[in-house]
């Protein structure tokens, strides 16, 4: 009897970054990479792109994103199964970072700054998502603090076309509730449970939030805040980092 052995399809277990910008590599894990003879990135709008395959083996696919104007978008496989070429498509939505409004990436951007209560708030360049710095929050114990970035001008009309707040957290010592906070929420730029997101301790989390499931973006309001606030922390002093801090349409 003759067998033929057919390989799982590519499967993604996990990606190193969910966002992207020109010449970045994003590391994937799974199985059946071996079979992949191409990847393609589906915007989400028309739109269709090429990456490099930079190396790969049936666990560990490493991929070069190019210049595109796609915004968000997800992978396509081009693979052989039985020797048959057929094509796959992720679930996971990646992130153009070149094309997304930035707040913070690597500092301060689009006239964006520090505007954070605790004094002790700055750029951090020994922990990162990307790049070569992040954005450092300092909550002392029971301070009630709201750390994060204003931008009193030109600041950021309303615009309905923005979709997305996207960023990535790196946590502290204890598991936080994290509230953001927007002057252009309806509650106002202060020290309120609104907008609540858990922010587990000792590593880097991702959030892709959509603008219309919190209190963020008044219609006809101009965004000039956008904070992070702890009620407290009561277990101890925290340090939270902030990366990739943008808008995505």
């Amino acid at each position: 009897y003759k067998f033929t052995i057919i390989a799982p399809p590519p499967t993604v277990s996990s990606y190193s970054n969910y966002d992207f910008y020109a010449g970045s590599q994003i590391t994937l894990s799974g199985v059946g990479f071996a079979s992949v003879t191409g990847v393609n990135l589906l915007g989400s709008s028309p739109g269709t792109a090429t990456t490099s395959i930079i190396s790969k083996n049936d666990s560990v696919l490493v991929l070069q994103f190019p210049t595109t104007t796609i915004t968000r978008g997800i992978l396509q496989f081009n693979y052989t199964s039985a020797g048959t070429a057929t094509t796959l498509n992720a679930a996971q939505e990646l992130v153009n970072l070149d094309n997304a409004y930035q707040i913070f990436t690597d500092g301060y951007q689009n006239s964006w700054e520090n505007g954070s209560w605790s004094g002790q708030a700055g750029i951090s360049t020994t922990i990162f998502k990307t790049g070569s710095a992040s954005f450092m929050g300092v909550f002392p114990k029971s301070g009630w603090k709201i750390e994060g970035f204003q931008n009193w001008y030109p600041s950021l009309p309303y615009d309905a076309s923005y979709k997305y707040l996207v960023f990535w957290v790196y946590g502290g010592a204890a598991s936080q509730t994290v509230n953001i906070q927007t002057n252009t929420s309806s509650l106002g730029y202060g020290q309120n449970g609104s907008n609540p997101i858990t922010v587990p301790p000792g590593v880097w989390t991702y959030f892709k939030i959509p603008i219309s499931s919190i209190s963020f973006w008044s219609t006809g309001g101009t965004l000039q805040q956008l904070g992070f606030f702890i009620k407290g922390p009561d277990s101890g002093d925290e340090k939270l980092y902030f990366d990739d801090v943008v808008l995505v349409k």
